[in-house]
């Protein structure tokens, strides 16, 4: 199994997020996940856009591009959008988003976005919340599989970018 653990962190703790972590994991269950690939944006001005990135091949097609450039900052920029941030360079919080049901063609039906909070030193990583998209009718287009109103933790503003997350996860092709 394939999954994305993204950590979006506010280094300079002024209230906004500045910073995308995007590690790219193999799910091996007799051996320890492997980090793949690693890539980070920055958004240095405080304008909730990114400025810097260190992409690399992160569509995993052999070559890095332009596309990987654009599809790091649009998935970027919309992380920065969520409320499941850090202060400063602690990691208490992530974000992972792998395929949880493919089709019988083969191809992705589901994306699920787990959000994990940290809880001590000594302790793993708690599952604090989990949304599903799906592709419902087979068109190729994801929704949301349902409203989660029991979640007080995403407003609007969140639960459109956890979306948009789930629909780019699937280009860069990490199922």
């Amino acid at each position: 199994m394939r999954y994305l653990k993204v950590v979006v962190q506010d280094r300079r703790q002024e209230g906004q997020a500045d910073t995308v972590k995007l590690n790219f994991f193999q799910r091996d269950p007799d051996l320890p996940d492997e980090l793949v690939h690693e890539a980070v944006a920055l958004d240095r001005t405080a304008d909730g856009a990114v400025d810097f990135q260190s992409t690399g091949d992160i569509d995993f097609d052999g070559a890095t591009t332009l596309k990987d450039r654009r599809l790091l900052k649009n998935f970027a920029n919309q992380a920065l959008k969520l409320s499941w941030s850090n202060k400063g360079e602690v990691a208490a919080r992530s974000i992972d988003l792998y395929v949880s049901r493919f089709n019988k063609a083969g191809m992705a039906v589901e994306v699920r976005t787990d959000f994990y909070q940290h809880k001590n030193s000594a302790g793993k990583d708690e599952l604090v919340h989990s949304t599903t998209a799906s592709d419902h009718n087979g068109a190729g287009i994801l929704q949301p599989s349902g409203h989660d109103d029991q979640c007080e933790l995403f407003d609007t503003v969140d639960e459109k970018a956890i979306l948009a997350l789930s629909k780019l996860y699937l280009e860069f092709n990490w199922h």
